[in-house]
């Protein structure tokens, strides 16, 4: 059984339209980021009092800006796979690849350790 691949040139036809193509998704999870943010408030507001709120708060800040910082160097780790490909360099579009799976990794484990670490001193505030 063969696959059909289709390519995508994002080189011709109108702008707007891929461009949308992009910005749609990273916009939908920013919005469903800051209402997850929004409800957790709203829900612990109702039950706890302010310092609960207050915590919640900016634990929803910093957590929001992480995943900023995240997509970000995802997205820049796509311009690098891109730059790779639009110049047919199968070997520097598989490293680039491994390089950017390499990274994430090895960043969610440096997070998930740096974040077991603090977490007691954090809770304990």
């Amino acid at each position: 059984m063969t696959s059909t691949r289709q390519n995508n040139n994002l080189t011709t036809g109108p702008v707007f339209s891929t461009l949308m193509k992009f910005v749609v998704p990273f916009f939908i999870s920013s919005f469903l980021q800051t209402f997850y943010g929004m409800a957790d408030l709203m829900i612990l507001g109702l039950y706890n009092g302010a310092a609960s709120t207050t915590a919640v708060s900016t634990g929803s800040q910093i957590t929001h800006m992480l995943t900023v910082i995240i997509i970000g160097a995802a997205m820049g780790s796509t311009v690098l796979i891109g730059r790779e490909a639009g110049a047919g360099n199968d070997k520097g579009t598989v490293k680039t690849i491994g390089n950017t799976v390499t990274f994430f990794l090895l960043l969610s484990v440096a997070l998930t350790a740096v974040m077991l670490l603090l977490s007691s001193p954090i809770a304990e505030q």
